[in-house]
């Protein structure tokens, strides 16, 4: 899932400064069923309406502006420390070290340690020894789909604030996967951390998503998930959408698959049943869009963002928005008015030319109708890539989101740190 850093358990260069009351305008979309409430009113249009959204990119001031050529791979939010203020894993690919940063009480970054080069893509936290200190896991790519000796890595949190890989990544090593995305989550509900690989597709090896199970100090696969031997997780995203208190797998694939836990030891692959069988798709968010407490799902590919409400009967798309090269997106209340809000990392077409501006969805909280917010700082060189969610940076939600090459590893673009001001 590719998207916000992610945490376990469940529930991964100029300001921009423009008021929503002058900056948003209304979405060209194609809606795919009518929106089930009316559109509320403009926000900034009464006197009780609060300050106005402001946007803001601080990655200069807070200590983690990069040019890079080569961002493939989350911006890992975690709290490595427990202070409890967010720190971060910034990846930078298989071309300069993965960099850590722990947050400071004064709204900056310290570097504090490098890993070493390698073919990282994404990251996932959790405290995967029992020790109290989290840890995290990330994966690596296969060459190409050229290598099958590759290992992804396990870093283990020392007494000291330092990490350390665990020999052969405790089994979850995949030698021969593609590695591309992970999500660290407890499957069987036993109290250990265990990991689900979304790997990409290869010709000459076997790549497949793989789910492995913490038994303390070790990873043993369940093979009782069937995955797509053709691999293709792209993205991975858990969460217990039908509320039987099991968590559930959303893989972005060629089609996409939704495997739904039966009791945390098999599962059934229900992505078609429920009409989230698309296909291309390179990120998968799960949050409530309409706020009636149930888990609604946005899909992002590359010409396209869909929004999917969940109903006893499966999921109703709702809302569908056409992108020019779409690769990322986050959910969050960025605008504090309690309704949730969709950011979309867009790169560069097919991988060439100007790097396409990002959007802000800002939801009316049906799930159905949003409105753009036309105040983001932009990165205008390199191609957006990832984009994760800070849950608190000053008291309020904000963005990572990372600019590379997206296809040309010549190409470079920043980091951004996207702050918000003002709204509800």
């Amino acid at each position: 899932m590719a998207g916000m850093g992610k945490s376990w358990p469940l529930a991964g260069t100029a300001s921009v400064v423009l008021a929503v009351a002058a900056a948003v305008a209304a979405v060209t979309s194609v809606p795919a069923v009518a929106a089930a409430t009316p559109t509320p009113p403009a926000r900034g249009t009464t006197a009780t309406t609060t300050a106005p959204l402001t946007a803001t990119d601080m990655a200069a001031a807070a200590g983690i502006a990069r040019m890079t050529n080569d961002a493939y791979g989350n911006p890992m939010v975690f709290d490595y420390n427990k202070d409890g203020i967010s720190d971060l894993l910034l990846s930078r690919h298989q071309l300069h070290p993965a960099e850590l940063f722990r947050g400071n009480p004064d709204h900056t970054f310290t570097r504090v340690q490098q890993l070493p080069v390698a073919d990282h893509h994404y990251c996932d936290s959790a405290d995967f020894n029992g020790d109290g200190r989290p840890d995290f896991f990330c994966m690596v790519g296969a060459d190409g789909g050229h290598s099958n000796n590759k290992a992804n890595q396990l870093w283990l949190q020392n007494r000291h604030g330092g990490f350390y890989l665990a020999p052969g990544a405790w089994g979850a090593a995949d030698p021969s996967g593609r590695g591309r995305d992970v999500a660290a989550f407890d499957a069987n509900r036993d109290g250990r951390p265990d990991l689900f690989l979304g790997n990409g597709s290869s010709k000459k090896f076997h790549s497949q998503n793989r789910l492995f199970l913490n038994v303390g100090q070790a990873f043993v696969e369940n093979t009782k998930l069937t995955s797509d031997p053709r691999g293709g997780g792209i993205c991975v995203s858990p969460a217990d959408y039908n509320g039987d208190g099991w968590p559930d797998i959303f893989v972005c694939g060629r089609p996409n698959h939704l495997y739904t836990s039966v009791k945390g030891v098999s599962y059934t692959d229900d992505a078609e049943r429920l009409g989230l069988n698309t296909e291309n798709d390179s990120d998968a968010q799960w949050g409530d869009l309409n706020g009636d407490g149930k888990l609604d799902l946005v899909t992002a590919s590359d010409n396209k963002l869909r929004v999917w409400l969940r109903h006893p009967g499966g999921f109703t798309n709702s809302y569908t928005l056409n992108l020019q090269a779409g690769r990322n997106a986050a959910i969050a209340d960025l605008d504090r008015d309690g309704h949730q809000d969709i950011y979309i990392v867009q790169g560069r077409v097919g991988g060439a030319g100007p790097n396409i501006p990002d959007l802000l969805l800002l939801g009316a909280g049906n799930g159905s109708t949003f409105t753009k917010f036309n105040g983001l700082p932009q990165a205008t060189s390199g191609g957006g890539n990832e984009v994760s969610v800070i849950p608190s940076f000053n008291g309020r939600p904000a963005l990572v989101v990372t600019n590379g090459a997206d296809g040309d590893r010549y190409v470079t673009g920043p980091r951004q740190l996207i702050v918000f001001h003002g709204g509800g």
